[in-house]
């Protein structure tokens, strides 16, 4: 087994076959999303910012994904949906929804979206 990365605290991270989607929380305060190749050791930064990123899921052969970021202040969260095609940028899928729980298809077009509102 080998080190592929290192920060104080990994905030989530999702695996399918050899690829894996992580966040992390890095030493300079900022955080990290990568997509990373088991096999060459390959490491993609796909996003950095100062918000969290957190419940990655990716999508078989790592041609999807979708993450979520924390509104703290609305307890809420936005939903990002990136892909392969669009070199992987960020764009919001679902904007301020309550917490949930989210999966991808295995070919990455389907998302379910899992949730409690009370009401």
């Amino acid at each position: 087994m080998q080190n592929i990365d290192k920060g104080i605290r990994l905030t989530g991270a999702w695996g399918d076959g050899t690829h894996m989607l992580y966040a992390m929380r890095k030493s300079d305060g900022l955080n990290e999303l990568v997509l990373a190749e088991a096999l060459t050791g390959d490491r993609k930064v796909v996003a950095t910012g100062a918000e969290g990123y957190y419940n990655p899921v990716l999508a078989k052969q790592a041609t999807t994904f979708v993450v979520a970021t924390a509104e703290r202040a609305s307890h809420s969260i936005t939903v990002y949906l990136a892909q392969d095609t669009d070199g992987y940028a960020l764009k919001p899928i679902f904007k301020k929804i309550p917490p949930s729980v989210f999966r991808l298809s295995p070919d990455g077009q389907v998302i379910a979206v899992f949730n409690q509102v009370q009401g």
